[in-house]
């Protein structure tokens, strides 16, 4: 692969000890495993997330239109447009697609406690109103 405007021994993927790498350009999920609960109001099942609608980073997208990094999706309320999300610094969010809102999880957790306040309900306190640029 090599090209005879580049110097030698150096690839259009990069040279032998320092590769180009590529961002991934696939829509991204937060696979919980097969552990997840199946019975559960809410899914993480890959192909009930929308990936192509809202997370696919080739197109206009949630992550691009709040201005926040890596952000796909945890779990999704089943029938419904409530997102569980992740960013790509861990941070987590709750959106209803149909109103169009972001709210941020304020407190650092992980995506087990992420997951349990969704399930179980979290208070005012919990999260805030997201903006864009405000990740």
């Amino acid at each position: 692969m090599s090209n005879g405007n580049l110097p030698g021994g150096v690839t259009e993927n990069g040279d032998r000890n320092n590769p180009k790498t590529y961002p991934n350009m696939t829509p991204q999920y937060h696979d919980l495993g097969e552990d997840f609960p199946t019975w559960l109001a809410w899914t993480n099942k890959k192909e009930e997330l929308d990936l192509d609608t809202f997370f696919d980073p080739t197109k206009p997208n949630l992550a691009t239109g709040f201005d926040v990094k890596g952000l796909k999706p945890v779990i999704r309320e089943r029938g419904e447009t409530g997102y569980l999300l992740e960013d790509d610094k861990n941070g987590f969010y709750y959106m209803d697609i149909r109103d169009g809102r972001l709210f941020k999880f304020v407190k650092v957790m992980n995506v087990d406690q992420a997951v349990q306040k969704v399930l179980e309900g979290w208070d005012k306190d919990d999260i805030r109103q997201q903006f864009a640029s405000e990740s």
